[in-house]
């Protein structure tokens, strides 16, 4: 077995061509205040495919010296970050996500003999008012029109925001 030091942490930088920055998080104990206190480490590691991307969870082994800050090389990706994906359409979803795609239809439940399929969320059903606000009357004026048939209505006429208001509900046509 090797005495090489492994450190598994985080990817916070891919930025360099076949170098990452890996963050690792630890406590300890304060001497005075014996408090837990966060500490931080940073680490630069070699990674020649640059298969590691930032928010990855990977696991460095001790190398020799690369350059004058590289003492270490990428050993394993542990966890992959999940990459935020613009859906644009289904196949292109299919091929950026591959076997982990999954999709669901909403449940449905009998309304007076009917079967209905239920809706997605959207929009907001309150509007909250700081109690402390400088201008309570202006605040309140604010949130009762938000919450208002007319803006949820004009909402949905601009930028297709489904209101939830129920005197407004739209047709599924």
């Amino acid at each position: 077995m090797d005495h090489k030091k492994r450190i598994q942490g985080e990817v916070v930088s891919a930025t360099n061509d076949k170098t990452i920055k890996i963050q690792t998080i630890s406590y300890k104990k304060h001497p005075l205040y014996k408090k837990r206190v966060e500490t931080r480490s940073t680490y630069y590691a070699h990674d020649e495919e640059n298969a590691a991307n930032v928010g990855d969870t990977v696991t460095i082994v001790e190398c020799r010296p690369m350059s004058k800050t590289k003492r270490f090389r990428l050993e394993s990706i542990d966890k992959k970050a999940l990459v935020k994906i613009k859906v644009l359409e289904e196949e292109a979803v299919k091929e950026a996500l591959g076997d982990n795609m999954g999709v669901a239809a909403l449940p449905t439940f009998n309304l007076d003999g009917t079967d209905c399929q239920m809706k997605s969320f959207i929009g907001s059903k309150a509007i909250g008012v700081n109690p402390n606000a400088e201008n309570m009357q202006v605040a309140m004026a604010l949130a009762a029109y938000l919450a208002g048939e007319d803006a949820q209505k004009d909402h949905y006429d601009m930028r297709n925001i489904l209101p939830t208001n129920t005197n407004l509900a739209v047709d599924d046509d």
